[in-house]
């Protein structure tokens, strides 16, 4: 019994140390990653060339970006809190959140919503997701 709840920590850890839901200001979300919510129940990844998709557990789209076949790969936060999407580093595609704040940060819910909250913990943008169906 003991022996196997060692095993289960153990193979666990992995899981968990790559559930990020957290985009620190600097920081690059590329389409090989996902954000997920702690709870597991949202994440949110390129899909179709360059849409930026939330979804539920089930996999259902609860929000995108709506930038389809824009080739977008890097979903980026700068250290004054604006979010914006770009096919390479400082190649923006037109698609960010004009939000100003300084060493902001991104964080994926566990109800769902998307928000970039000041270093003081002000939310400052938010795609008001929150309580959607985990699915």
């Amino acid at each position: 019994m003991l022996r196997s709840l060692a095993l289960s920590l153990v193979f666990a850890i992995p899981v968990l140390a790559n559930a990020k839901s957290i985009l620190e200001p600097g920081e690059t979300l590329t389409s090989e990653r996902v954000l997920q919510s702690p709870n597991l129940c949202f994440t949110l990844s390129f899909k179709d060339k360059g849409n930026l998709v939330l979804s539920n557990r089930s996999g259902k789209m609860i929000w995108s970006t709506g930038t389809y076949n824009t080739n977008a790969t890097q979903l980026y936060i700068d250290y004054g809190s604006n979010l914006r999407l770009q096919t390479s580093p400082n190649t923006p595609i037109g698609w960010q959140t004009n939000s100003k704040g300084a060493f902001g940060f991104l964080r994926l819910q566990n109800d769902g919503n998307l928000v970039i909250y000041s270093d003081s913990f002000v939310p400052l943008w938010h795609i008001g997701t929150a309580g959607a169906p985990c699915g």
